[in-house]
């Protein structure tokens, strides 16, 4: 489903041609369908650049990301951008949510945004109803973010996500400004999704307890895969 081969990138200096801060090197990985992969590791290990590579919001500087056998990096900005939207879910630990829209207008975005009607995903109501409820925002689908809990604004950018069906989920520091209780129910769900609809989850997390969820980690150091 998803494989990086010697993936690096390096952060180079603009007035210099060679050198730069090396954020990865040589990160090879392969992700199965349905497999939850947690990533550990310190501040500055590299965790979050990896995570921003393969969703394609950045480029590597050498090697490949390569999801259900396309390689992103090789994709234009705009077959990028699409391919992104039906393919690849990003969680942030920001909720990200557009203020003047309501909790369901906020998970219905990314299927508005998908214009193209060949490859279009549309959403019935009953499919949105099913998701709401499964992720117990049901009675709250018409108040707007700021009217929200935490936990209920992180479930909203989960809808927000999983409407359009991605292949592969990959959530960055997810439980960042959640509580304990939260947490847990966040990550309930992303193991979920793995068990019961083989959805492939990839999660970078510094905290032991959430990367329990998942099935296999992997723990960066210094932009190396270390363990």
């Amino acid at each position: 489903m998803l494989e990086t081969t010697n993936l690096t990138k390096i952060y180079r200096n603009r007035n210099k041609k060679a050198g730069g801060v090396y954020a990865l090197t040589d990160v090879s990985l392969n992700v199965k369908e349905g497999e939850f992969l947690t990533i550990m590791g310190t501040s500055g290990s590299g965790k979050s650049t990896l995570l921003h590579l393969l969703a394609g919001l950045t480029d590597p500087t050498a090697g490949s990301v390569r999801i259900n056998g396309v390689d992103i990096a090789a994709l234009s900005d705009a077959d990028k951008t699409r391919f992104r939207l039906r393919n690849i879910g990003v969680i942030f630990q920001s909720f990200n949510l557009i203020p003047t829209l309501t909790a369901e207008e906020n998970i219905l975005l990314p299927s508005l945004i998908d214009r193209n009607k060949k490859t279009a995903k549309n959403v019935t109501k009953s499919e949105l109803d099913d998701l709401l409820k499964t992720l117990d925002i049901w009675e709250r689908r018409k108040h707007r973010p700021d009217a929200l809990s935490g936990g209920e604004q992180q479930r909203v950018a989960i809808g927000r996500v999983l409407v359009m069906k991605p292949a592969v989920i990959l959530a960055d520091e997810p439980t960042g400004n959640l509580d304990s209780v939260n947490s847990e129910i966040l990550c309930k769900i992303l193991r979920e999704l793995c068990t019961a609809r083989k959805r492939t989850v990839v999660l970078v997390t510094h905290e032991k307890h959430v990367a329990d969820f998942g099935d296999r980690t992997i723990t960066l150091k210094d932009g190396r895969i270390a363990q």
